[in-house]
């Protein structure tokens, strides 16, 4: 065993490359349902929260012209079309936390007052 080894030299720099598969998304997300795991994980499950379009439409003919048919239903039904899960350790959501912070007030520092 060679004993005289010199020990290896911490780096003064670190580069990061980033790299996308072919098949990646991106996703608009305008809600967030979740909850924290046994083991003190963050998992979220992000969703687009939307009225979904309708199957169909009936319309009325009156004096020659198309007029909506009458809706009594009060009910609202909301689609929360969930997009993907993200599970994240308590020490990288407070990194994501802290980004975020960080991003919005510099978004809130360009806008025009």
């Amino acid at each position: 065993m060679d004993s005289t080894k010199k020990p290896k030299e911490i780096p003064n720099r670190v580069r990061f490359v980033h790299k996308k598969p072919e098949n990646y998304q991106s996703y608009y997300s305008n809600g967030v349902f979740g909850s924290v795991t046994g083991r003190g994980d963050f998992d979220m499950n992000f969703f687009f929260e939307h009225v979904d379009i309708p199957e169909e439409e009936v319309m009325n003919v009156e004096e020659g012209e198309l007029k909506p048919e009458e809706q009594n239903n009060t009910e609202v039904i909301v689609i929360r079309d969930f997009k993907v899960g993200i599970i994240m350790s308590p020490q990288q959501a407070e990194g994501l936390s802290n980004w975020l912070i960080n991003a919005l007030k510099e978004f809130k520092g360009r806008q025009v007052k």
